[in-house]
């Protein structure tokens, strides 16, 4: 009894194994269904659903099927090896009804799975008949016994996971077919027609929402700014007509291929479904704001500027001034569409810059502009300067037919030219203070002063800027004067007074002489040429005047031509207290003066220093002469 009583163990324990086998096959498909149902939308999930309700039948069909099996084991002990041969069997027969089952799923409802396995189960298991009496075993019947169970319980454990597995494919196979019918007459998930979400709906109820959503029709148009207008199909007419584009978007979808389908979006645009008043739509849109005159802002170039002493590129400002041409035709196609929404910006409905900041010509002339323009050069006048920066030599460069900028000379000399114009100060009027403290004005015709050589300054210039150099320096000069300074005349010169009959000479601004003069013979025409600033053109000593056998002076400085300042050996000491002496009695032009002065001014002046003659401070030009100058006495 003991050994009976094991063996049925045994039996029972080898049908849970199968049972748990086949649990375990529909927890795979389950696992399956759910993965299916869960990246599928609601169309995929209607479907599975269905085959998770067929699983569950077949499953409760295969539950019966062991369960029955297991009853008689335990009414039939003592028949125990012929219920082994009857349970061997049972998973190769089973199999063949799951095979037909197979066959027959895609026109059988899987609802009927349950049914098909009960009648195969009857079909195919033996009948056992009861057995009256308990046959006596043997201690080497049940050795035998016991092996040959061993053998069956092994054959029987691959067989419950084929049942299982076909189980799935049978469950999958229907829900293939089930998708195919359904999406036969249905969008596919994720179709999107002219902004419809078209998903899991027949032609007909998706032509049932556009016609009744036509009825509030509300056209977004999305500007610049994030400003909005609004456009409704009662502005314009609006109505809905029949199409037939859509059903052939239908006739189109194959739903042979539905599984490979129901992930992602699908985006359609039909036209012909609506029609509207054209004249309307055109007033409509001629009435939006943004194309009012006065709303919008013209985009503007990008374009190079100087930041922080360099060239920069400003961005461009897109504006907001419309094309009307392209959104009349933008808003016209979104409505023909039946898009609720128009981006005019997205549809580039706006006047575009003509330059973009990331324009190529633009990047490489910003380079070559601060290239060009790192030189710094400063011309030093002393008390003033003249600066040629970065952003003056860029509106000296010009861009030639290869797109390579240079500087066009003809602008720095015009520079040069204006430098000098401010500076130069050679024959020009000056501002003077006399000795008596009052400020005169001499009148131009002189000959000192400064004078820039604009040739050679222009050239060297140019060569400063190529060579990128940063120097202060002065211009090349033609005459150059004593002080660089406006006054150019400084704090070293002759100063002389005609109606005063007097000298002042300063070196560096200290007084050297104070001393009387004579000047030119006014009466006879010889009147010393005054009003201006001359400069001392030479200096000689031990000189004898030409055309004058006794005219002989140790010094002599002639500043203006045959004019000049020298000692006069014959004129008497007395003389030179004498009012207007000169007027009768002075000398051909020349400045005459006694030896001790002569020799100062000789010994501190040089050539090219001012020599400043005025008549009076009132009258600073004198009468004129008439009669040629002679040289000297």
């Amino acid at each position: 009894m003991e050994e009976n009583k094991d063996r049925e163990e045994i039996l029972t324990s080898e049908v849970k194994d199968a049972e748990a086998e086949l649990l375990e096959g529909k927890a795979h498909m389950g696992e399956a269904v759910e993965a299916a149902a869960g990246q599928g939308k609601e169309a995929a999930g209607e479907v599975l659903e269905k085959v998770s309700g067929a699983a569950d039948e077949a499953m409760e069909a295969a539950t019966t099927v062991l369960t029955d099996a297991e009853g008689e084991l335990l009414e039939k002990r003592a028949a125990a090896g012929s219920i082994t041969d009857a349970m061997g069997e049972v998973p190769e027969e089973l199999k063949e009804a799951a095979q037909e089952a197979a066959q027959e799923a895609p026109t059988v409802a899987l609802t009927d799975i349950s049914k098909i396995a009960e009648e195969r189960k009857a079909e195919t298991l033996p009948q056992v008949e009861p057995v009256k009496e308990q046959p006596v075993f043997r201690e080497e019947d049940i050795d035998d016994d016991d092996d040959d169970e061993d053998d069956e319980a092994e054959e029987r454990r691959p067989k419950g996971r084929i049942i299982a597995l076909i189980i799935v494919l049978v469950l999958l196979a229907g829900a293939y077919f089930l998708g195919r019918m359904y999406f036969q007459d249905h969008f596919y998930p994720g179709t999107v027609i002219n902004e419809y979400d078209a998903s899991k709906m027949t032609v007909t109820e998706l032509k049932r929402v556009m016609q009744e959503d036509l009825t509030n029709y509300n056209l977004t148009i999305k500007e610049r700014n994030n400003a909005t207008e609004h456009i409704l199909g009662s502005d314009i007419g609006l109505k809905y007509v029949d199409s037939d584009e859509i059903s052939n978007l239908m006739k189109n979808q194959d739903a042979n291929l539905w599984i490979l389908h129901i992930f992602g979006n699908k985006y359609y645009t039909v036209s012909g479904a609506t029609e509207y008043d054209s004249t309307r739509l055109n007033n409509k849109i001629n009435a939006l704001d943004c194309l009012k005159p006065g709303n919008s802002a013209p985009p503007e170039d990008a374009c190079i500027v100087r930041r922080n002493n360099t060239f920069v590129i400003e961005p461009e400002k897109l504006g907001s001034t419309l094309d009307k041409k392209k959104t009349v035709k933008a808003i016209t196609n979104a409505i023909e569409a039946g898009n609720f929404n128009v981006n005019l910006d997205a549809e580039e409905c706006y006047v575009a810059p003509a330059v973009f900041s990331d324009d190529e010509e633009l990047n490489a002339d910003v380079v070559q502009l601060n290239e060009l323009t790192t030189a710094h050069i400063v011309y030093d006048f002393s008390d003033r300067f003249w600066e040629v920066d970065s952003e003056l030599i860029a509106s000296w460069l010009v861009k030639n037919e290869e797109g390579k900028y240079y500087l066009d000379e003809s602008l720095v000399r015009a520079w040069v030219t204006d430098m000098a114009y401010e500076t130069d100060t050679f024959g020009l009027k000056h501002k003077f203070v006399t000795s008596y403290g009052i400020e005169i004005e001499l009148e131009g015709g002189g000959d000192y002063g400064w004078c820039i050589d604009k040739d050679d300054t222009t050239e060297h210039l140019l060569q400063y800027i190529y060579d990128h150099a940063n120097v202060q320096i002065q211009p090349d000069y033609l005459y150059t004067a004593l002080d660089r300074s406006e006054n150019d005349i400084g704090n070293t010169y002759v100063e002389v007074c005609i109606a005063a009959q007097h000298l002042w000479a300063y070196s560096d601004g200290v007084l050297i002489a104070d001393a009387p003069v004579i000047t030119g013979r006014v009466a006879d025409g010889y009147a010393t040429p005054s009003g201006s600033c001359w400069a001392i053109d030479g200096k000689k000593e031990d000189w004898q005047f030409t055309g004058y056998s006794n005219a002989h002076s140790d010094y002599w400085m002639p500043f203006n031509g045959p004019v000049g300042l020298h000692d006069a050996s014959w004129q008497e000491p007395g003389n030179y207290t004498i009012p207007d002496y000169y007027y009768h009695y002075g000398s051909h032009g020349c400045v005459n003066m006694q030896l001790d002065t002569a020799r100062i001014l000789y010994q501190h002046m040089e050539i090219g220093y001012p020599v400043v003659v005025y008549y009076s401070v009132d009258q600073v030009v004198g009468p004129a002469n008439t009669e040629r100058l002679i040289e000297g006495w």
